[in-house]
């Protein structure tokens, strides 16, 4: 445990010693912005049983990029789903997470290619109805908690004007609990400098 929290504090510390790092001729210093659309694929389990639903969220990113081929950063955000129940289909979970993260990148014309990995903390929310009549909660369970979250991501950039670039991510988020794993598709638009 005392590993994954050292991991999660370099990764946050990192970019912060690279904003007076030397600017190279030619090279972006960073690039970050609003990941506005995100459709996903959850799966999350809870003392009742596994479920797979469909989600969607918000959240952003800041890459900070290290001469030609490195990146670091920050990224954040939420994602939320309904779930479907024997009795009912009002349950719903909530991850909100933020947190670090380190990678490669290559840029070749008006794109740029990223494979990332992040570490972060997240936190939890899940309101599991087994049943309700009319909006009278009959039989429900709240569940809050904390996570340690791993993001793998992939994404690629392209660039529509000098400081404007669409982006299209793929992340996958798991917790190390077991309960939660999300797959996300985040499209988006970045500021680039």
């Amino acid at each position: 445990m005392k590993i994954k929290l050292y991991l999660l504090a370099f990764l946050l510390c990192i970019p912060f010693t690279l904003i007076g790092a030397e600017k190279q001729e030619n090279t972006n210093i960073y690039s970050g912005g609003m990941l506005i659309l995100q459709p996903s694929w959850l799966t999350m389990q809870n003392p009742h049983g596994i479920y797979e639903t469909r989600g969607g969220g918000i959240g952003g990113i800041l890459r900070f990029y290290i001469g030609q081929n490195f990146a670091a950063g920050i990224f954040g955000g939420s994602q939320s789903a309904n779930y479907e129940t024997e009795k009912s289909d009002e349950s719903y979970i909530n991850l909100g997470h933020g947190g670090g993260f380190l990678g490669f990148t290559l840029k070749h014309g008006k794109i740029r290619y990223n494979a990332s990995m992040g570490v972060g903390r997240g936190s939890v929310k899940n309101l599991h109805v087994e049943y309700i009549n009319d909006n009278e909660l009959i039989d429900s369970f709240l569940y809050n908690y904390g996570t340690i979250m791993y993001v793998p991501f992939v994404s690629i950039d392209y660039k529509l004007t000098k400081r404007l670039l669409f982006t299209c991510q793929f992340s996958y988020f798991f917790g190390d609990n077991n309960n939660y794993q999300n797959r996300v598709l985040q499209i988006g638009l970045l500021f680039n400098r």
